[in-house]
């Protein structure tokens, strides 16, 4: 009887395919293509999925988004293949800037973003999922795991840090209990929603730049260091923020190069771009 059944499968599979096939990410079923979002950054943040000094994927108020280059979002609607005064193109698309169990960094610096938008119905889909993720009953769990970085995000002021989070498997973890399995997968759908949904438009210039020294790192240890402050200056506290445009043009030229500014273990100094409407970053 096994092999009539798996031909039936077989058969079944060949007249709907979909029934067969992996899932499609989440979707809003929007179908409006009303656009009235201004620049990103010129309404306030109101879902931030990230750490707001690194590399967020974010969703202001007024339904603008942006998206890290290296996300795959990004990635697929070819933003790596254009570039903007400032903005590193190819080179960012795809690349991986993500935590290590020690602080620091992987893929080209400074990164960048992606500006797109929503429509009014794609918005009101995220915040409708947000509303319910971020209620305060809603418990992510913490699985029985070590050497883990968290993931941060908030929504309307209401932040959450969930640890030991993967968007590409964010229930892999044993011993979390199902209400916490539900919301680590809610927040990979929100996180794709938002990436789905939004149309993005062009590789935004780069107009300032977080310097982190996440490990100790003396002026002498540097490699043609472009500024004419030296970074012990710049940074007293392990971490700034600079706006002024010679230095942020002087910062993405020498990182363009694709030589460390560090020797050895370039991974204790981070130079990130910083996202519009993100604070100066916290030591």
């Amino acid at each position: 009887m096994r092999r009539p059944i798996a031909a039936a499968v077989v058969l079944v599979c060949a007249a709907a395919l979909v029934a067969c096939s992996p899932s499609p990410g989440p979707r809003s079923g929007c179908d409006d293509d009303v656009r009235t979002a201004g620049d990103p950054g010129d309404a306030a943040p109101l879902l931030v999925l990230g750490d707001m000094g690194f590399a967020p994927t974010i969703v202001y108020e007024d339904g603008a988004v942006v998206v890290p280059l290296q996300s795959d979002a990004a990635a697929s609607a070819g933003a790596g293949a254009r570039d903007t005064h400032g903005a590193r193109g190819a080179h960012g698309a795809g690349a991986a800037i993500r935590p290590l169990m020690a602080p620091g960094y992987t893929g080209p610096q400074p990164g960048g973003f992606v500006g797109g938008s929503l429509t009014a119905c794609q918005l009101a889909a995220v915040t409708s999922r947000a509303d319910a993720l971020f209620a305060p009953s809603v418990d992510f769990g913490e699985p029985l795991v070590t050497d883990s970085g968290s993931t941060d995000a908030s929504y309307r002021g209401q932040a959450v840090s969930v640890y030991a989070f993967t968007r590409a498997d964010p229930t892999q973890w044993d011993g979390l209990a199902p209400g916490a399995q539900r919301a680590r997968q809610d927040l990979a759908d929100l996180w794709d929603l938002v990436e789905g949904e939004a149309r993005l438009d062009d590789v935004l210039p780069i107009t300032r730049l977080h310097v982190r020294v996440l490990v100790d790192v003396d002026d002498d240890e540097l490699v043609d260091w472009p500024l004419s402050t030296p970074l012990s200056d710049l940074v007293p506290d392990g971490c700034a923020t600079l706006d002024d445009p010679e230095e942020v043009a002087a910062l993405v030229d020498r990182l363009d190069d694709d030589h460390p500014l560090l020797e050895t273990a370039a991974h204790r100094l981070a130079i990130l771009a910083a996202a519009p409407g993100s604070p100066a970053c916290d030591p």
